[in-house]
C-alpha cells in the first residue's frame, strides 16, 4: 500500500523519508515509535484519553459490537465489488472496526484518522494494510481528492464538507448513530450523557447535499458483565464530564440500537 495521506498544511503529497514523511515544499512529519503518523498542526484537538482507549479496546474486544461491525462489512462489501479499494475510518479509535472489515475483505486497504495519540498507538498496530495518522478532521481530512471509496464514521464527529472532497463520485460515507433506546438501561442507572432529540435531524441536514442510499437498523439485546458496563461508561464522552460512578456487581441485559445510514456522493 503506498503511503496514502498529503500535507495538512499546503495538501502536497507527502512522501516517507527515514522517520518521517515530508512534502516537496518541506513541511515534515514525525512517524512515532509505534507506526502512526502526527499530522496536528497548531493547537492538538482533543481525543480519547489513555483511560478511555484502554476501556474501549477491553470493551470491543468482549464482543458485544459484533453485530455492528458485520453490518458495516456487508454493506461495504457490497460497494467494493472485489475491487482494490481504499477505506478511511474517520474518528476511528482504536482501530477495531477497521481490523473487522479488513480481515473480511481482503482487497481493501484502510486509513484510519483520529485525534487521539492513545487510540493511534493502538490502532496502528491492529492491521497490516491499516495507515493511522492523529489530525483535527474538524480542519481538514489529510487525504488526496476523490481517493476513497468507503468512509465510516462510527460514533465519531463528521465533517461533510471535507468527506464530499475524499470520496470518490458515487462512494459512499457510512454513518453510525445510536437510536434513542441505545444502552437505555445504562443511561437510566448512571449518570451518562443523554442522546439529543434533534441527532437525526441534524445529521440529515449536515449530509443534505449527498443522496441517501438506504439505512439499516441493528438492534439487540446483550448481558454485560460489571466490567463490560464499566467499560463502556468509561470509553465514551461521559468520561470527560463526570467521575466514574459506582457499578453494580450484577450482570444487566443492557439494548443495542443503532443505525447505520448511507450517504452516498452525487456522481
Amino acid at each position: 500500500m503506498k503511503q496514502p495521506f498529503i500535507c495538512p498544511i499546503c495538501g502536497e503529497t507527502l512522501a516517507e523519508d527515514s522517520h518521517s514523511l515530508k512534502c516537496e515544499r518541506g513541511h515534515c512529519f514525525d512517524i512515532a515509535r509505534q507506526g502512526y503518523v502526527s499530522l496536528v498542526t497548531g493547537s492538538r484537538p482533543m481525543g480519547d484519553t489513555a483511560a478511555m482507549v484502554r476501556a474501549r479496546t477491553a470493551f470491543l474486544e468482549s464482543g458485544m459490537y459484533t453485530p455492528i461491525a458485520d453490518c458495516l462489512t456487508d454493506i461495504v462489501s457490497s460497494y467494493c465489488h472485489n475491487r482494490e479499494s481504499l477505506l478511511a475510518d474517520l474518528g476511528g479509535g482504536t482501530g477495531w472496526y477497521s481490523a473487522y472489515i479488513l480481515d473480511r475483505i481482503p482487497t481493501l486497504d484502510g486509513v484510519l484518522i483520529d485525534a487521539s495519540s492513545h487510540a493511534a498507538k493502538v490502532a496502528a498496530r491492529v492491521h497490516p494494510r491499516l495507515k493511522v495518522a492523529t489530525a483535527d478532521l474538524w480542519a481538514s481530512i489529510p487525504l488526496p481528492d476523490e481517493s476513497v471509496e468507503v468512509a465510516l464514521v462510527v460514533f465519531a464527529p463528521r465533517n461533510p464538507d471535507e468527506i464530499a472532497r475524499i470520496l470518490v463520485p458515487g462512494g459512499v460515507c457510512l454513518v453510525v448513530t445510536p437510536q434513542p433506546n441505545h444502552l437505555i438501561e445504562l443511561r437510566e442507572s448512571y449518570s451518562m450523557l443523554s442522546i439529543e432529540p434533534e441527532k437525526e435531524s441534524r445529521l440529515t441536514s449536515q449530509f443534505a447535499d449527498f443522496s441517501l442510499g438506504g439505512t439499516s437498523f441493528v438492534d439487540y439485546v446483550r448481558t454485560f458483565s460489571p466490567e463490560d458496563i464499566t467499560n463502556v461508561i468509561s470509553m465514551g464522552p461521559s468520561a470527560f464530564h463526570q467521575p466514574q460512578p459506582a457499578v453494580t456487581d450484577q450482570p444487566m441485559d443492557v439494548t443495542i440500537s443503532v443505525a447505520v445510514r448511507q450517504f452516498i456522493r452525487k456522481r
